[in-house]
């Protein structure tokens, strides 16, 4: 950094008025610069203007750089379009196998919320978290279902959460088409008595729905997989199957902005 001092200054003082002038400019310099470096951060632009080589103190620096960089994120997600929303409900069926027989179980009529957003790249996304109350489960046989609540234990976990995360929309093939087509994908996070676990979701036969979607979704999951121990007779002779098969029928419209 350059510096005068005060004795060139000084010394200067009794020449013609265009040195005067230009001491003078000299001295307003030097003041402005001292006293920048006092603060250690004002001054900066005059510095700057002159052709002195001063700077902000790093610490400084680091903050406007946060503050821009927050301030850019903000700006980002004002800009962003809100996702589309379907609401709607499903119907669950399970169903599972014993040791002397198979049996089924249901929950009908849950509430459903689905989002629908588009990423950067203009891809469709879905998202949607369903909450379920074990008690709200029925196989339609009392002590079935008594020994059912106990597995889950409803007390310390009082909710099954099913969630879907920037699931593809095309890749679950929601949309009816003229000829047959593949089945759909769907990866789901289940959630039972504390572990969570990804399990991947088969969707198929979609249907005509105005500006919503109508299909059936089926998925396998392992009871082992989430710790669930059910209930057992005979020492063990009369028992429940390890996999469950869950069935869904889904139906969703979209939401009309008013």
């Amino acid at each position: 950094m350059n510096q005068f001092p005060l004795h060139l200054i000084a010394g200067h003082a009794s020449k013609s008025g265009g040195e005067r002038a230009a001491v003078q400019t000299l001295r307003v310099d030097f003041n402005r610069l001292a006293f920048a470096k006092h603060l250690d951060c004002g001054g900066f632009s005059t510095a700057r203007e002159r052709g002195l080589n001063f700077q902000l103190p790093k610490s400084f620096r680091r903050v406007l750089r946060v503050a821009a960089f927050l301030l850019a994120g903000l700006g980002f997600l004002a800009q962003a379009p809100a996702a589309d929303k379907y609401p709607g409900h499903c119907d669950v069926v399970f169903e599972a196998d014993s040791t002397l027989h198979a049996f089924t179980g249901d929950i009908t009529n849950i509430a459903v919320l689905v989002l629908c957003d588009t990423n950067a790249a203009g891809e469709a996304l879905l998202n949607t978290r369903l909450e379920i109350g074990p008690k709200q489960l029925t196989t339609h046989h009392e002590k079935r279902d008594a020994n059912m609540y106990k597995m889950f234990q409803p007390a310390r976990f009082p909710k099954l959460i099913v969630v879907v995360t920037n699931a593809p929309l095309a890749a679950a093939r929601l949309a009816p088409t003229d000829t047959p087509a593949p089945a759909g994908s769907l990866p789901i996070h289940l959630t039972f008595c504390g572990i969570t676990k990804v399990a991947t979701a088969t969707t198929s036969n979609p249907k005509p729905s105005t500006n919503g979607w109508e299909f059936d979704l089926t998925t396998e999951v392992s009871l082992k997989a989430f710790k669930l121990k059910p209930s057992s007779a005979l020492l063990g002779m009369i028992s429940v199957d390890d996999k469950v098969v869950i069935k869904a029928h889904v139906k969703v419209q979209k939401e009309i902005s008013k």
